[in-house]
């Protein structure tokens, strides 16, 4: 198992971090700009050979105008946003091949971090990745948001799945994106935290990772120090990843964080919105 890093690198700054490697195992730098709440772009049409999706998953169109909208990667954004991703996912895939994990959730310590984006744009730059397929979940039952970056409406969603024991396969979006496929939310649930924690979250769970094995499941949680609904399903999975964003998150705010995590396996921390220069450009 990957160990959470002893002791985070911290430059003060009025409790707001500063410093860009936070953790070494993620050490890794996003865009600077990219923002939680809406602006982006997405690909393609499917390819029948990464096919990941049930047969009768709903095909949601591919709009070329995301990337101006709600920062979703749609390639045609600039080469730097393109390289950290890729770079992003090349690290992230050596510590997931390395572990043998494939399921990995996504966390912020508060709202408006970038948590969202930053799982919506890796989930499309490891889809580009040939040898792996993946599967987006929304896991916020509280504030649903990953359908907007697509921007389409869930006809089901997991709420749906738990509540009403709608089937899987009619509630899986297709982006027409190839190798990708989403798992969206139609509408928030009171007591989202007892639902995550239900023995049908955790049977879906598993099928969800055991029916392909080259499919890395990503979840978007609600933040962590908002409440319990992450760490109610973090049980039943592989990793996490926690985002900040510099010159918002605190070092407090990071400390508490790690602490709540101590026992999920915490592999590295993404910074989001840096104001550090590049070096690497080539």
């Amino acid at each position: 198992m990957a160990n959470v890093v002893s002791k985070p690198n911290l430059k003060r700054g009025n409790d707001r971090l500063s410093a860009v490697d936070k953790f070494p195992e993620l050490p890794l730098v996003m865009p600077t700009q990219i923002t939680d709440d809406a602006s982006s772009e997405s690909m393609q049409t499917p390819n029948s050979s990464r096919d990941i999706h049930y047969r009768t998953t709903r095909k949601s169109p591919f709009l070329p105008s995301l990337f101006n909208r709600f920062r979703v990667l749609t390639g045609a954004e600039p080469d730097h946003i393109t390289t950290a991703y890729n770079m992003l996912r090349t690290r992230l895939l050596q510590t997931l091949n390395d572990a043998h994990y494939r399921s990995l959730a996504f966390l912020s310590p508060t709202a408006n971090a970038g948590k969202t984006l930053t799982a919506v744009n890796l989930s499309i730059s490891l889809s580009r990745e040939v040898n792996h397929t993946v599967l987006l979940v929304d896991a916020d039952l509280k504030h649903p948001t990953i359908h907007r970056y697509f921007d389409f409406t869930p006809e089901a969603g997991l709420d749906d799945y738990l509540t009403n024991d709608e089937e899987i396969e009619n509630i899986l979006v297709n982006p027409s994106i190839p190798g990708l496929v989403l798992l969206p939310i139609r509408r928030s649930l009171p007591n989202s935290s007892e639902f995550l924690s239900s023995p049908r979250m955790t049977v879906l769970s598993d099928e969800l990772k055991n029916r392909y094995h080259s499919r890395i499941i990503i979840y978007d949680f609600p933040p962590l120090l908002a409440c319990d609904d992450a760490l109610a399903f973090l049980p039943n999975i592989d990793a996490c990843v926690l985002v900040l964003e510099e010159g918002k998150s605190t070092e407090s705010e990071l400390k508490e964080s790690v602490k709540l995590l101590r026992h999920h396996n915490l592999i590295g921390t993404i910074v989001n919105k840096s104001k550090t220069p590049s070096s690497r450009a080539y």
